[in-house]
């Protein structure tokens, strides 16, 4: 594989603000994925994609208001692709399970004093654009995963230098497919 990446962090203390923002190229070669046809022993078989190609743009900014409000979001864009391929006809298919565009926000409260001093709660989501679930460029043989935003939870106790979460996933009960 071959990797090209540039990129920034701007960290503000006074504001306790900060942001990372990186440009990439990433090439792999050999990569192979597994289908969805078993052999006789139940086992799949895998086939050799070829080369694969992603390039993209990411940000992601964290910013605490508050010593006990955090607040985190982050963005990414990727165009993934087959670059080289011994199928002729495999060329420029989209690479399997890569969103174009995926995006995530979260927030955090901390109760700074009292009786619940220690105890937090957290709530964000996730979101993916739709996918391809096989490389592929026909059209027959291909399947696209919808796109989706997946919404989360989590309680949080602090205590000495102990800390302790409980991780609500998938608030909504959506159905969805992370890959395929």
């Amino acid at each position: 594989a071959t990797q090209n990446e540039a990129g920034v962090k701007f960290d503000w203390p006074a504001h306790n603000f900060s942001l990372t923002a990186a440009v990439f190229e990433i090439e792999k070669d050999n990569v192979i994925e597994q289908t969805a046809t078993p052999n006789v022993n139940g086992v799949n078989y895998w086939v050799v994609v070829g080369s694969v190609k992603s390039q993209g743009a990411e940000v992601d900014l964290q910013w605490k208001p508050r010593p006990h409000i955090q607040l985190r979001g982050g963005y990414a864009y990727v165009d993934a692709f087959v670059s080289g391929s011994l199928t002729a006809a495999n060329i420029g298919a989209p690479a399997r399970n890569v969103p174009h565009h995926s995006a995530n926000l979260w927030a955090r409260y901390n109760v700074p004093a009292g009786a619940l001093k220690g105890f937090g709660v957290g709530f964000g989501g996730a979101y993916q654009s739709e996918r391809v679930g096989v490389t592929t460029n026909n059209e027959a043989m291909q399947f696209r995963m919808s796109s989706f935003v997946k919404l989360d939870a989590a309680l949080y106790y602090g205590w000495s230098r102990y800390s302790f979460a409980l991780n609500i996933k998938n608030l909504t009960d959506k159905r969805y497919f992370p890959g395929g």
